[in-house]
């Protein structure tokens, strides 16, 4: 169908007239030569591969045209040897067009293109003209075109102004600060996971706290989360930007580029050859280059990542002034020791903190084994009554002999602490025979929540636990960003995180021109 080029300039611009338009797709040019709509600029030449699926192209030499009618994900592996591409279907937007581009392979649209051409036909597929040449024409220079073509043949010398640059000092002195950060971070997050908690763990997120909780008090919550993502994307790609080569990582991809264009322009061959592995390396640079950043915030980035998770999390609650809160301290079965509470003057404890004791279970079952030992009196009895009862009584005091062999289940001793109206961090500790576990609750929202289970091991007192008064559910939901829709899904802080860290990161890396 014909779209005058009025309706054409006020739909998309003066700019559209004259272009390749889906249209006129299938206008064909003199002798074997066919009007296709662009997808993606540049030239290729090879054998036509028609294809009905992406398993049907097992096996198939570089350099071949892909025709078929239209691409999905599962299609990409194929791009990587063709020398371009021809769809029966798609638009600009498409999967096709969009890998096509990314990769510098010509593509382009011709309704029919699986029906019309026959495989193993020799194609030339111009990107920029949208024309497609068959057989002898496809030998033939585009004289529309501005464009010379690759260089054909075995000739394989790269001009040295064409070659990517090689790694310099400056790389190399990046590579060394990647490794050497990585191998400080790995040992301190080791330190971080395995050691006990007062030596590296609590230290470092009590130094967040300090550093970075006054920012969350103040904007709350969600805006916190962002902001606090913001700032790592754009220090990673500062810290990008600052430690690697940047100028020359920059012309070595640029120019691999335009190797590589020209190397799926040729059929195979030696020439295409050593185009194909004078590009190759250079992403692999780019790759190491885009893990300096990674490896010098290593830490920072799994610690705050760490952080958020402890801190903003609607599940970690606190109480607020008057509330009971209860301490619950978990024990050794075989503690007999008394343990007693103490807390901070703010804090008032209820009569339940006077000292506890685990109840005696191992000293009972003691008393009860004894009674079972003695032998009752079954001479009155049937044989066959005392034998059962005799058979009875001996599983009765292997079962218990071997329950008493074994450890006491540990047991739990709870107190009560009413919340003082101070608000801010008040500390406890559960004592028992001179030795002491530490823990501490929150109360108000000045202060970040703290950890409500403190591993003991201190003595007989295995654990501390904090329980808070229960809260609603509508209080544990961080933010709902469709819920003017009447969608009640909760991002919750991750969510948050993650949707400010990734479009920072890409302006970032745009704006500051990393490779």
């Amino acid at each position: 169908p014909f779209i005058d080029d009025r309706v054409i300039a006020a739909l998309d611009g003066p700019s559209s007239v004259g272009k390749p338009r889906m249209a006129d797709a299938a206008a064909q040019e003199p002798a074997g030569v066919l009007r296709a709509y662009v997808l993606s600029p540049g030239k290729g030449r090879g054998h036509a591969a028609i294809l009905e699926s992406p398993e049907s192209g097992a096996g198939l030499s570089p350099g071949y045209v892909l025709v078929c009618k239209s691409t999905d994900p599962s299609w990409t592996p194929l791009f990587v040897n063709a020398a371009a591409v021809v769809l029966d279907r798609g638009g600009s937007l498409s999967h096709g067009a969009v890998v096509a581009r990314e990769m510098g392979i010509p593509a382009v649209v011709l309704p029919g293109a699986t029906k019309l051409f026959q495989p193993g036909e020799m194609l030339d597929v111009d990107g920029r003209a949208g024309l497609i040449r068959r057989g002898v024409a496809a030998e033939q220079p585009d004289p529309n075109s501005d464009s010379t073509g690759p260089a054909t043949g075995d000739d394989t010398v790269i001009p040295p102004a064409q070659r990517p640059p090689q790694a310099g000092a400056a790389e190399r002195r990046s590579a060394m600060l990647r490794n050497v950060s990585l191998g400080m971070w790995t040992i301190y997050l080791l330190a971080f996971f395995q050691l006990p908690d007062q030596y590296v763990r609590a230290p470092s997120l009590q130094l967040l706290d300090w550093a970075v909780w006054p920012l969350v008090r103040h904007t709350g919550r969600v805006a916190g989360v962002a902001l606090i993502a913001a700032a790592l994307a754009l220090l990673t790609m500062t810290a990008q930007r600052l430690l690697t080569d940047h100028k020359r990582l920059s012309e070595a991809k640029r120019r691999a580029g335009l190797l590589s264009r020209e190397a799926r322009q040729l059929p195979a061959g030696a020439r295409r050859t050593a185009l194909l592995a004078a590009a190759g390396p250079v992403q692999g640079r780019v790759t190491m280059a885009a893990f300096v950043p990674l490896a010098v915030l290593l830490g920072p980035l799994i610690i705050f990542f760490l952080w958020l998770g402890e801190r903003v999390d609607p599940a970690l609650t606190t109480a607020m002034p008057g509330e009971r809160v209860q301490i619950v301290a978990t024990l050794n079965g075989d503690w007999m020791k008394p343990v007693r509470l103490q807390s901070d003057a703010d804090a008032a404890l209820s009569r339940e903190s006077l000292p506890q004791s685990v109840p005696p279970i191992r000293e009972g079952l003691k008393e009860l084994r004894g009674k079972w030992a003695v032998e009752s009196d079954l001479s009155a009895m049937p044989w066959e009554l005392r034998a059962a009862a005799r058979a009875t009584r001996a599983s009765m005091l292997a079962d218990l002999d071997a329950f008493l062999a074994g450890d006491m289940k540990p047991q739990q001793l709870a107190w009560t602490v009413t919340a003082p109206a101070k608000q801010g961090v008040h500390a406890v500790q559960v004592q028992s025979e001179g030795q002491s576990v530490p823990a501490r609750f929150v109360v108000g929202g000045d202060e970040p929540p703290q950890p409500e289970l403190v591993a003991g091991h201190v003595g007989g007192i295995e654990e501390v636990k904090i329980v808070y008064p229960p809260r609603q559910e509508k209080s544990r939901v961080f933010w709902r960003p469709f819920s003017w829709f009447g969608w009640d899904w909760d991002a919750g802080w991750l969510g948050v995180y993650i949707a400010a860290y990734v479009p920072v990161m890409l302006i970032a890396k745009r704006l500051l021109r990393v490779p």
